[in-house]
């Protein structure tokens, strides 16, 4: 029996006694015996048993050493696997040289419409293709009509032939517009520049974050703030690429120590002593 207890057996039939005999309430005998209400539930729930001793508080289970080293090791271990987890989605990557990986994605974009009050549709929703460069982040972009295996093989033909660098991996989602066989235009597109393909695992998009990051970028920076005002879809894409131009020559990145693609691009080939 602990020696703290206030309740010896005595105490406890004496406690139940009384409940029985309807002298207390659970809240009287509480007041009477300094215990708390539970405590005299308790006492009386065990006394219907005929039960009176002192029972160990005490879970010798828990206060083992080998219980609780155990059980320490086995938290410590969920944590670190749900934290390398974490880390991984979290964790920044760059490629070493440009060209070395480009990121590609597409977004489709809403109709252009008529400046008025009746807002007539002046074309159908465009798609905007993006790639970018993982070292350098050099940004290509335009916008077709459609996200075929057809638009994405002339987007990639184009910007493959104006990028400068040798694109040497092409990153992206698993869409049909860049997955297939060496039947798939896309593919055979890549295959004729000797362009490699990689895709993001199924459900991971945040592998492909550069392509998606850059979408969202463009869209904050570009696109929402001028769509109202495009009349026709020579003067949308005119104005798209001066915002390319911009990002490319202009717009200063965190993520490559507040340099522009171009001056990464210049940097590293300074570096290389490729004068290409």
């Amino acid at each position: 029996m602990h020696k703290n207890t206030k309740l010896t057996p005595t105490l406890r039939r004496e406690v139940y006694q009384q409940w029985e005999k309807g002298q207390y309430s659970f809240r009287k005998l509480a007041i009477n015996y300094h215990v708390d209400k539970n405590v005299i539930s308790k006492v009386i729930l065990r006394g219907r048993l005929g039960d009176f001793s002192v029972h160990d508080s005490k879970n010798h289970r828990f206060r083992s050493l080998e219980f609780g080293l155990k059980r320490l090791s086995y938290v410590e271990n969920k944590l670190s696997i749900k934290l390398e987890k974490r880390n991984k989605r979290k964790r920044r990557y760059e490629k070493a040289i440009p060209g070395e990986m480009v990121h590609g994605d597409t977004k489709r974009l809403s109709p252009l419409y008529e400046i008025g009050k009746f807002r007539k549709v002046i074309a159908k929703a465009p798609v905007l293709f993006v790639s970018i460069d993982d070292h350098s982040r050099w940004l290509q972009a335009d916008l077709l009509p459609d996200r075929t295996m057809w638009s994405s093989s002339m987007f990639l033909e184009v910007s493959a032939l104006r990028a400068p660098f040798k694109t040497e991996c092409h990153y992206s989602d698993n869409g049909g517009e860049y997955k297939g066989n060496s039947s798939h235009a896309f593919v055979a597109t890549c295959l004729k520049f000797g362009i490699e393909q990689r895709f993001t695992k199924p459900k991971h998009p945040w592998t492909n974050g550069k392509a998606e990051r850059v979408i969202q970028t463009i869209l904050n920076e570009w696109y929402r703030p001028n769509k109202d005002r495009f009349q026709s879809m020579l003067e949308m894409k005119q104005s798209l690429y001066e915002y390319v131009d911009f990002y490319n020559h202009d717009r200063k990145h965190q993520g490559i120590n507040n340099l522009t693609p171009f001056q990464r691009l210049a940097q590293f080939y300074a570096n290389s002593g490729d004068n290409a």
